[in-house]
């Protein structure tokens, strides 16, 4: 796994995670700006290995739903949350990916 997808997959542990949400997160992680369309393109590579659901904010604003991401999504519609399974790859992955 790429270090993007892993950091991307990593913020999406402990809440949902949007690309404007984790966005300066990820500049200071890498020590440079990191573009939204690749922030995005990794949370969907994500989303395609099912290791992150993706959601939507619901017609009435009261909540997120499940959903699924396409690329003519904007990237600050969708929220993404880590599946069981992408918490056991940063488990699994972050040691070798970042040593």
């Amino acid at each position: 796994m790429d270090r993007l997808a892993l950091v991307a997959l990593n913020s999406a542990m402990d809440d949902y995670a949007s690309v404007t949400s984790v966005r300066e997160e990820l500049a200071a992680f890498f020590g440079k700006v990191v573009s939204d369309e690749s922030l995005f393109s990794a949370f969907r590579e994500l989303e395609v290995q099912g290791l992150v659901e993706a959601h939507r904010v619901s017609p009435d604003n009261q909540r997120l739903v499940p959903t699924s991401s396409t690329e003519k999504d904007a990237p600050d519609e969708i929220w993404f949350l880590a599946k069981a399974k992408g918490r056991q790859v940063v488990a699994l992955e972050w040691g070798r990916v970042f040593q």
